[in-house]
């Protein structure tokens, strides 16, 4: 017996390299933030704590509602799963893993980025803590 699991284009888009090197990229950031403050490493563990007793409060409220919303979560997930499609078809370098890429530019361009609005949230918690 086997069965067809219908795409998801959640899981689809978590695999693609490029979003899987930003959210691993993320990690570092988020770990060595929390890791630079005592503070703010506090702060950080206790809104961890909040998110995950909201997020188990939201997953079993919300399961009725997803039920019955199915039918429409399945439309939204087929048109996603048509834009992935596309996006994979038109800009195949998604499908390549950053490091492989002859244009690493929009790479670096994302990781700087990124470091750049992590070390200014970084300063705008200093500042608040400090005050």
């Amino acid at each position: 017996f086997c069965s067809k699991v219908a795409p998801n284009a959640a899981a689809r888009l978590v695999k693609l390299p490029v979003v899987r090197s930003a959210c691993a990229t993320l990690s570092v950031l988020y770990r060595d933030a929390k890791s630079s403050n005592p503070s703010l490493r506090s702060m950080c563990e206790a809104l961890e704590s909040g998110v995950t007793a909201l997020s188990a409060a939201a997953c079993t409220r919300a399961s009725p509602v997803i039920v019955k919303l199915e039918p429409q979560i399945s439309i939204a997930n087929n048109f996603a799963c048509k834009g992935l499609d596309w996006l994979e078809m038109s800009f195949p370098v998604l499908l390549s893993p950053p490091d492989q890429c002859t244009d690493k530019g929009p790479t670096l361009s994302l990781t700087i980025f990124l470091k750049l609005q992590m070390h200014t949230l970084l300063q705008m918690i200093k500042c608040k803590l400090n005050t």
